[in-house]
């Protein structure tokens, strides 16, 4: 039972560690570190069974091995290849065999992965990953002591435990093994837990406020009981449980403006206007900005002036979202800037915009720490609401920085349940869709987009700048051999976002526009709608967009025979990539100038293969089919198999499996 709490408790942890373990690559060594207490062997064994089908070798070392050489050799297998050993107390370990175990596993070309358990900081430095155990919180401890215990603690009970044991698992288990039967559960407890619920919430602290909660009589004041449990609902995401305590707020105006709330989470935005027009509230003025906003396709008004801290930093990150999506990312990052002491809550609303703005900008390094920083507090605080906004930016800027292992954990973490506001499944599934649509994996993101068309069928979310998302599955409609389904998205989205004005919808809409024009035959409209899109983009602050615009522009201009303005072109968008960061993609626009064979230095391909030949190999490696590849390359599907064949002959293979293998 409470190895299985821990599971829980530690679940991301423990999945960012399994995919260390088995992400492909040479080996790992993956270290479980913690003190007396924090139950390394429960994660340990949580690890493991995260591990599926891999070949596991389990070790038990114990404090006399240290001392025979050899002791932890002999208890390996042999040969050392194609296994994860699984130690516990790989401290215990003889020098001698230590370095035999971790020499094998860091080898370049290793097949070998380490996860271990052990006592301290001594061998971090032989580690590619360690994995340190965090105490239990507040809120977490008394989870855990309803799992030893079968039963409910009372708080004032889970206070005492958590302060005399630090919240360390082991600790919490032999204070209640020393304790009378009976005795952890009984007490009386006076203090005014509806009160102490409320400060709670408005301080942040939502798990532990719902621990005072659960404390409260049926009878004491169920109208603000049924409030609080709606908004807690609400920060954790949980869409019917929310709807269900706050549909109904009744006339206290502090519990209507949370309704507000829920209809923005849920984009009703004709519901928010309604809902705050009935309230005095700086609060409910400031959400309904953002329904006016998007209803009449203009910045409002922002010379409100409230009167609490709060309030002002709400109306701040307001404005910077607003800013955001009206194009002005510069005043957006002013904007969404949260200083120490302000709240908690409104805090991480900052960091999902600011995270966004940063990728706009290009800052990628630093909103790589904002989407971290947010997720961190969203998990400490009870907040998932909001993770899904930061995983949007964090998934692009992993997945095209080449951090593949945080890519997946994020694209784990992208997977939603159906009971989830439309603020949390709307990025989700943009998240999913891009990095599927900038890989070779086309079957993959038109489920993706699919699966972004079906999430908002049933509510508008066209207002211009503040979901874009059509761009990039028109894209991958094209690439898929749909156009006429991509002209009619592409033609709606244009009629829907062109009063707006923006720059960035613009030109970026331009993108599946021109390329319908070009696979229709209308080469010379299809190169100018790009460069009107160039021209536009490359005059604002937002090198994300420039880079991904230049790429495509350059590959077009490469299929068509323009090969010196496509190297200009590819050359500059490498450029942009650099400075973010994105090594995945200046590899791409290298590709592509190898291909044109202009401007950039041929590298000497180990293979033998012509850079045409090298282009097809790493996209059918990557999972592409001929036909996708030949949509990719502007192609025949004849063609890809001629080179195909001549890849196979010359790498001597025979499958696309041993194709992926020989590639590395």
């Amino acid at each position: 039972m409470t190895s299985q709490y821990l599971r829980h408790i530690h679940r991301r942890l423990l999945h960012r560690a399994a995919l260390h373990i088995t992400a492909a690559g040479s080996g790992a060594v993956l270290l479980i570190a913690g003190p007396e207490g924090a139950d390394r062997k429960g994660a340990l064994e949580a690890v493991v069974a995260r591990l599926g089908s891999h070949h596991l070798h389990r070790v038990a070392l114990f404090p006399w091995n240290r001392d025979e050489p050899g002791a932890l050799a002999a208890l390996l297998p042999t040969p050392l290849a194609d296994v994860i050993v699984v130690v516990d107390d790989l401290q215990h370990a003889d020098e001698r065999s230590l370095r035999q175990l971790i020499s094998a596993a860091r080898h370049p070309e290793s097949t070998v992965s380490v996860v271990a358990t052990v006592d301290g900081p001594g061998l971090d430095h032989l580690a590619t990953d360690v994995l340190t155990l965090p105490p239990l919180t507040l809120a977490e401890t008394a989870g855990y002591l309803h799992a030893v215990t079968g039963r409910r603690i009372p708080v004032a009970r889970v206070e005492e435990v958590h302060a005399e044991t630090g919240g360390w698992p082991g600790a919490i288990n032999a204070l209640v093994t020393a304790m009378p039967e009976g005795e952890l559960w009984r007490g009386v407890d006076k203090r005014d837990h509806l009160a102490r619920a409320r400060e709670l919430a408005a301080a942040g602290e939502l798990p532990t406020a719902e621990l005072h909660l659960n404390e409260c009589s049926p009878e004491q004041d169920p109208a603000e009981q049924n409030n609080l449990r709606g908004y807690l609902a609400l920060n954790r995401g949980l869409r019917r449980r929310a709807h269900e305590h706050l549909a109904d707020p009744g006339p206290e105006p502090r519990h209507r403006v949370r309704s507000v709330l829920l209809s923005l989470v849920d984009w009703d935005l004709a519901a928010v206007q309604a809902k705050a027009d009935t309230l005095l509230l700086d609060e409910a003025r400031i959400l309904r900005l953002v329904a006016d906003a998007a209803l009449s396709g203009r910045m409002p008004d922002m010379s409100l002036t409230p009167e609490s801290a709060l309030d002002r930093q709400r109306l701040a990150m307001i404005h910077g979202w607003l800013a955001l999506s009206f194009d002005d990312p510069l005043t957006a990052r002013e904007r969404l800037q949260h200083l120490p002491g302000q709240s908690v809550i409104t805090g991480v609303w900052q960091d999902a915009w600011l995270s966004r703005t940063l990728y706009v900008l290009g800052e990628w390094t630093t909103a790589a720490r904002v989407v971290e920083r947010g997720l961190a507090t969203s998990e400490a605080h009870g907040m998932e609401l909001l993770e899904p906004m930061l995983l949007w930016s964090g998934v692009q800027i992993a997945a095209m920085q080449g951090d593949d292992l945080l890519a997946r954990n994020y694209l784990q973490r992208l997977t939603l349940s159906e009971d989830a506001f439309l603020l949390q499944s709307l990025p989700a599934a943009m998240g999913r869709m891009i990095v599927a649509a900038n890989s070779a994996d086309l079957p993959a993101a038109l489920r993706a987009g699919d699966l972004l068309a079906r999430t908002v069928a049933s509510t508008d979310t066209q207002h211009p700048g503040f979901w874009p998302w059509e761009d990039v599955y028109a894209q991958t409609l094209i690439r898929a051999g749909r156009i006429d389904a991509a002209d009619d998205l592409i033609t709606a989205t244009e009629a829907r976002h062109s009063p707006s004005g923006l720059v960035s919808l613009m030109a970026k809409n331009a993108v599946p526009r021109a390329t319908i024009q070009l696979q229709r035959g209308d080469v010379g409209a299809g190169l100018r709608t790009f460069e009107d899109a160039v021209d536009a983009i490359l005059d604002t602050p937002m090198p994300a967009y420039q880079s991904r615009i230049l790429f495509e522009y350059g590959k077009v201009l490469r299929r068509h025979g323009r090969r010196q303005r496509a190297d200009e072109v590819l050359s500059h968008a490498a450029e942009i990539f650099a400075q973010m960061g994105a090594s995945v993609m200046v590899e791409r626009c290298a590709a592509e100038r190898r291909v044109g064979g202009v401007g950039l230095v041929h590298h000497t391909n180990p293979h033998g293969l012509t850079p045409q030949e090298e282009q097809i190999a790493a996209l059918v490696a990557e999972g592409a089919t001929n036909a996708a590849v030949a949509r990719e390359l502007s192609l025949s599907t004849k063609t890809v198999e001629y080179h195909l064949t001549r890849v196979y002959r010359k790498l001597g293979v025979r499958t696309r499996q041993e194709l992926r293998e020989r590639l590395g």
